[in-house]
């Protein structure tokens, strides 16, 4: 599918190629701080927490909230808070994230969503010239997940647009590596906040040759309940709505004598990302691997994507990609290559 950006005049391409500099330039002064990378943990929630919280996510539904834990003096264990902003709370007090804001909305369907970064929306729609500002971390709470959902949260690794794909300067190598994260009933994804990401539905889209219908999202085996939520410093974003009073019967399960929402740290699993068996030892694949196009879908706009196009062309190992894509609890780390080496 072509872009209508492909019929551009060359002073508006040199306009946007301009401006893109000047972000890239200064990006870097708002980018997230360094921290540990992709983190998968299993087990953060038992069995009646999902169920609970499920609820609650479908109740919220698709609008961001604020939580402002600076101002909170720690009581937001208290009855005046839902179950859902005391079980993300938890989950950032036993991760020692003290970050004082929580970003976070709910999502029930699994649907395609196109390779971005998050960032302050509405600074950067506001101040268009401006670097993007994006969280420190990006959180995916996996609640209920249906039986024929295989829809991984997909990271692109040292990548903060579509355009640090195909950038010379975004990999020594010239290679992206991309970690697939499946969804998981009670399991928590952590990620820094600043990189690429995306889910693709159907699940090999990114191999198709053209884009295929996709069967009924209200069907519950294709339900993924998610609660996604970004960490701040430094200030939070800009008008997204502190909570909302919640529902009162919500809230009155606040007490000592509630049923623990989040495990403690000690029992949450960390699961290991495993790498490709053929990698050698610095993560490339090998030299007789056969290699098939994979185009990579961009949200936003173009400043957004940093990159003209609203897809990128990349490859991959066809096989190895479809399998950590389709696999229904393995993290995978697979390689995406800017040529075919042919």
């Amino acid at each position: 599918v072509l872009s209508s950006h492909t019929m551009m005049v060359p002073s508006v391409v040199i306009f946007w190629q301009l401006l893109l500099a000047q972000r890239v330039t200064t990006a870097f002064s708002l980018a997230a701080s360094s921290s540990p990378g992709v983190q998968v943990f299993d087990n953060v929630l038992n069995t009646n927490s999902q169920q609970m919280l499920h609820q609650v996510a479908s109740d919220a539904g698709l609008s961001h909230q604020l939580i402002d834990r600076s101002t909170l003096g720690g009581t937001l264990q208290s009855k005046s808070s839902s179950p859902l902003e005391r079980a993300l709370d938890s989950i950032l007090t036993q991760l020692n994230d003290t970050s004082p804001y929580i970003e976070y909305w709910c999502r029930q369907e699994w649907r395609h969503i196109e390779a971005h970064a998050d960032v302050d929306e509405f600074r950067a729609k506001t101040f268009r010239q401006e670097a993007f500002r994006y969280p420190t971390h990006g959180h995916v709470l996996y609640l209920t997940i249906g039986s024929d959902v295989r829809g991984p949260t997909c990271i692109f690794e040292d990548c903060q647009s579509g355009g640090d794909l195909v950038s010379s300067s975004s990999s020594a190598s010239s290679n992206t590596l991309l970690t697939t994260v499946p969804a998981v009933d009670g399991r928590l994804l952590r990620f820094p906040g600043n990189l690429l990401h995306a889910v693709p539905r159907p699940t090999d889209l990114w191999l198709l040759p053209f884009v295929q219908g996709t069967p009924d999202l209200t069907s519950p085996q294709f339900q993924r309940s998610v609660v996604l939520f970004n960490t701040w410093d430094g200030g939070a974003p800009l008008h997204v709505p502190e909570r909302e009073e919640e529902n009162e019967e919500w809230c009155q399960n606040g007490d000592e004598n509630d049923f623990k929402l989040v495990h403690s740290r000690s029992e949450w699993n960390g699961v290991e990302i495993a790498s490709s068996p053929d990698d050698d030892d610095d993560g490339n694949e090998s030299d007789d691997a056969p290699l098939k196009k994979t185009k990579i879908w961009l949200l936003g706009d173009l400043a957004r994507r940093n990159h003209t196009l609203r897809t990128i062309p990349l490859y991959s190992n066809e096989e190895r990609l479809r399998q950590a894509l389709q696999h229904a609890t393995q993290p995978h780390r697979t390689m995406l290559l800017q040529t075919d080496r042919k």
